[in-house]
């Protein structure tokens, strides 16, 4: 994220907190009175960004500084102290080819963590997937933060490839996702990692063909092995 986004999730992130802690009813009242968004409902992130922006014109609210600090919660089954955990960002995948994929490094001090292992074989139309992810288990402005830990799993298959206009490699499945799988593993029968969920794609401009509604589309392995190879770190591929 550049500067921009950082400002625009902190600004969103605070009046959500506001209206959810002190005057849920200030962001109706000033939603009822705007004909851009579709209806009081907080619950959207169009109509929490729409409600920020009214905040910033009427001088409500205003950001000074912002600093941007990467976190990484574990379940308490793994016993690790002081979770979650600060990371660093290593690396991220070529934003000129949308290659959404981020290398995060952690210290979990003496605690061993486990890891699955990467698929170096590429998807293959009818391949059986599961994909696993933590959707928000409440609805609206406090889905940001009330989040189980406990992974949930959905399962399909592969239906399809889909090349982007700048040559970059995804696929598409039919295992339904929601918000909160972005990111999760796709994982074929022998439990490799055949590549992370993109959920919601910006850029779908770039696609040479038309995403279906209802399916999930997900950046292959290649991309997770390049990254690693690139910048040293040593992983399990099968």
């Amino acid at each position: 994220m550049d500067d921009s986004d950082i400002k625009q999730y902190i600004e969103q992130a605070a009046v959500a907190y506001y209206l959810s802690k002190y005057n849920s009813q200030l962001g109706v009242e000033l939603l009822n009175n705007n004909t851009s968004v579709n209806g009081p409902n907080l619950q959207t992130e169009q109509n929490m960004g729409v409600l920020t922006d009214l905040l910033i014109e009427k001088n409500l609210i205003s950001t000074n500084s912002y600093k941007q600090v990467i976190k990484v919660k574990f379940p308490a089954s793994l016993g690790i102290a002081n979770n979650p955990l600060n990371a660093e960002l290593v690396d991220v995948g070529d934003p000129n080819t949308d290659e959404d994929v981020a290398l995060l490094k952690i210290n979990p001090g003496n605690k061993n963590l486990p890891a699955l292992a990467i698929s170096s074989q590429k998807p293959t139309i009818n391949e059986n997937v599961r994909i696993y992810g933590y959707p928000a288990n409440a609805s609206g402005v406090q889905s940001q933060t009330n989040q189980s830990l406990t992974p949930s799993t959905t399962s399909g298959s592969v239906i399809a490839k889909t090349l982007n206009s700048l040559g970059t490699a995804y696929y598409e499945t039919n295992a339904p996702t929601a918000e909160g799988y972005s990111g999760g593993p796709v994982l074929n029968a022998r439990n490799g990692v055949m590549g992370i969920v993109i959920y919601g794609v910006e850029t779908r401009k770039h696609f040479t063909q038309q995403i279906g509604s209802q399916s999930s589309v997900f950046l292959s392995s290649e991309y997770l092995i390049q990254i690693c190879k690139k910048n040293n770190v040593a992983i399990t591929v099968i």
